[in-house]
């Protein structure tokens, strides 16, 4: 979920932003994306997200637990997104990694660096929870996260590491993907299709370090044809925010209108800093590209603006590279994912705080409530379905709005491939994180699963 979260300051820069999206859309219905994925035509899945947050979810039956509600509903694929940490105490980025989190009696924050002994026990949970969903038949996508483990709050978006750097003995493909690669290789079926993701929301690396994650393709797709998996099985991928991808320029920006209006000069300023070529070249290396996808909107929207945050990425794409946009890219047969989607009824970035009204839930749908379920900070008033609630009204508007985009039927700008929800707290509609169901309630919306499922079932 996107820790960062820009607040729109005022109406009229929601209706600034919404202009801005209007004019940034493609033609409509005979447009070059729809023209050009015409063979690409059918119902996309809705599927449920198994997210993992330190040892304690994976050493545990908690991944296998979640695994197992999700075969509760219609899908063919999960989105698995372990969430590791960085540390920096000094000069550069990062000066390790680790797994756990935790704080001590006296609220100091512990995060022991990885080692050969702990890379190995995240071998083996997440092999166990790979296994477990493989023998129900799932597909499998990744978006592995690192937060901070300093529990400061910084944001994994901006953080500029390169993955095949050593940092205290062990690189970022050495903790993360190189185990997960491992795992996958020791359990996948033949008839597996594994959707490796390489990072979750994290930008600024792929656009600083571009030619390693090149590197890196080649090397994890070796790893994963040893598997039982056939090659036209495995694809590679890179998941990334809907804004502010460079990572770079105007990221203190709270107003998403002044962000569109300044971002052009701003990147323009810094272009010459990247390798914008190698940018070009990883995203046409590789088989699909995701974003973290929160569109801000207003009640009573259309269905094609459920596209928002994709005309966003499209926006700031063009300005890297001549040969880069959504468009090419899927006309050149690459695969567009939502890698994280959903609506959380909060109203501000530390995830304690309700929104008021309909108006408010839609235009902050990456705010939501964090925590266990809990009556009084239920943003849907879920524990009263019986009574109208307006934002739960919305949600459910919101979700079947949803649907209607992911039919595909043509009329549309962009085809998505792959689309998951973000199953942790009040974005969890489906209760999958275990402290999204708790003695009190649950996050659970039976409308909204009801609804899921009906639309998956015409992929199955």
């Amino acid at each position: 979920m996107l820790r960062e979260c820009a607040r729109i300051s005022s109406e009229a820069a929601l209706i600034a932003f919404m202009v801005f999206t209007t004019a940034c859309k493609p033609s409509g219905r005979f447009s070059e994306i729809s023209e050009a994925n015409d063979f690409r035509r059918g119902v996309t899945e809705l599927s449920s997200s198994i997210i993992t947050v330190g040892d304690g979810d994976i050493l545990s039956d908690r991944c296998v637990q979640m695994v197992d509600r999700a075969t509760k509903f219609k899908q063919t694929k999960l989105m698995f997104v372990p969430t590791l940490f960085w540390v920096q105490t000094g000069e550069g980025p990062v000066d390790y990694y680790c797994y756990d989190r935790t704080y001590d009696n006296n609220g100091h924050v512990q995060c022991p660096a990885a080692t050969s002994d702990a890379i190995e026990r995240f071998r083996w949970a997440m092999q166990r929870c790979f296994q477990r969903a493989i023998d129900s038949n799932f597909s499998i996508a990744l978006s592995p996260h690192v937060d901070d483990g300093r529990g400061e709050g910084r944001w994994r978006n901006l953080l500029a590491f390169d993955p095949l750097e050593k940092r205290s003995g062990y690189s970022y493909a050495d903790v993360v993907l190189y185990p997960l690669a491992e795992a996958l290789r020791a359990v996948a079926k033949a008839e597996t299709k594994i959707y490796f993701g390489m990072q979750g929301e994290m930008s600024s690396t792929v656009f600083n370090y571009p030619q390693s994650w090149r590197r890196l393709i080649p090397d994890l797709r070796q790893r994963l044809t040893l598997s039982n998996a056939k090659p036209w099985n495995i694809h590679l991928g890179v998941n990334t925010n809907f804004n502010k991808i460079c990572g770079c320029v105007g990221t203190d920006i709270i107003d998403p209108a002044e962000f569109v209006a300044k971002y052009p000069a701003l990147w323009d300023q810094k272009k010459k800093e990247f390798d914008v070529t190698g940018i070009k070249d990883l995203y046409y290396e590789l088989d699909y590209f995701g974003i973290s996808s929160y569109p801000s909107l207003k009640p009573g929207f259309d269905t094609s603006d459920i596209q928002n945050a994709i005309y966003q990425f499209d926006f700031e794409l063009k300005l890297v590279h001549p040969e880069l946009s959504v468009q090419k890219l899927l006309a050149a047969g690459k695969k567009l994912h939502l890698s994280e989607y959903g609506i959380g009824g909060g109203a501000n970035q530390n995830g304690t705080v309700l929104a008021n009204n309909a108006e408010e839930a839609a235009k902050y749908p990456f705010f939501g409530i964090f925590g266990a379920y809990r009556k009084a900070t239920d943003p849907w008033h879920l524990y009263d379905a019986g009574t109208p609630y307006a934002p739960r009204d919305y949600m459910h508007y919101f979700y079947d709005k949803t649907l209607e985009f992911l039919r595909n039927d043509g009329q549309f700008e962009y085809t998505v491939d792959a689309a998951f929800l973000w199953n942790q707290g009040s974005w969890d509609i489906q209760a999958i994180y275990p402290e999204s169901m708790t003695w009190e309630g649950s996050f659970a919306d039976p409308y909204v699963i009801q609804k899921i499922n009906e639309h998956n079932s015409r992929v199955l």
